[in-house]
């Protein structure tokens, strides 16, 4: 799934790009902050959704996400967790 969030003109006031959502602007860093463990929660990975991919003699998995059905982690459960990090 492609994301063009990037296109939209960027709102005044401090917004910043939520992976799906386009511009978020949060009141605290403690609603950026539960905003991230909401995703976290959703996007998480399949124990169903596996994908063996046999290139050559080398057997790869690819788990994808419950939610967007994106690889995973995928770009919000990537967010998240980078969020989620910086505010440790």
């Amino acid at each position: 799934m492609l994301d063009f969030d990037f296109l939209a003109t960027p709102p005044r006031g401090g917004a910043e790009i939520v992976p799906g959502e386009g511009y978020v602007r949060f009141e605290s860093r403690s609603d950026r902050r539960e905003h991230a463990l909401t995703l976290r929660a959703i996007h998480c990975p399949s124990a169903t959704g596996l994908v063996a991919l046999v290139q050559r003699v080398v057997l790869h998995r690819r788990i994808t996400c419950t939610r967007c059905r994106d690889i995973h982690p995928c770009s919000r459960a990537a967010w998240a967790d980078d969020v989620l990090t910086e505010d440790g």
